[in-house]
């Protein structure tokens, strides 16, 4: 049996946050990405847009925690998959993509270049192979650079397209649909 590409892409997704594969996530594990992203990126513990990662990161919890349907505290694989086929959750990771792209766009330009584009997915702990592939895909005019409507785009391509040339859909590089 095949894998869409959408689930494909959800289940990398998972995986960013089951590192050390326990097979759930939970809220601790949620905090704790929210802590690493937030050092990485806003080291000012009293910024706007650090308290903006942390809203959202929140918010995304609360969504994805409505999935735990045995009601143990721990969401699966299949039920943060779930939990993220729909138009809300599309919505809170957009909104985590705008608040994270205002941590990486310090000269507020509406672009980040390819070293901060690499900062970024390293404090994230993407793989430098999906690193250089997301960004070759994202620089969609190869200027260097992507834009916020470039990267906003593409996430929600990444939640909700299938097509393998969209650009959002490499996001996080290869996933097993392809």
């Amino acid at each position: 049996m095949t894998t869409d590409l959408v689930t494909a892409n959800l289940a990398a997704l998972y995986d960013t946050f089951d590192s050390t594969r326990t097979g759930y996530v939970d809220a601790d594990i949620f905090k704790m990405r929210a802590d690493h992203v937030c050092a990485g990126l806003v080291p000012d513990s009293f910024s706007p847009e650090r308290q903006a990662i942390r809203d959202v990161f929140a918010a995304w919890w609360n969504h994805t925690s409505a999935a735990d349907h045995d009601g143990d505290g721990r969401v699966s694989r299949d039920e943060f998959i779930a939990a993220h086929r729909s138009k809300r959750a599309a919505g809170i990771v957009l909104a985590l993509a705008n608040a994270l792209f205002d941590a990486v766009d310090t000269d507020q330009n509406d672009e980040i270049s390819q070293e901060a584009f690499t900062g970024f997915y390293q404090v994230c702990r993407i793989t430098d192979e999906a690193t250089r592939t997301a960004f070759e895909k994202l620089d969609v005019n190869g200027d260097g650079v992507i834009t916020r409507e470039a990267y906003l785009d593409a996430v929600r391509q990444f939640m909700t397209s299938n097509d393998p040339l969209a650009p959002g859909t490499w996001l996080l590089g290869r996933t097993g649909a392809r």
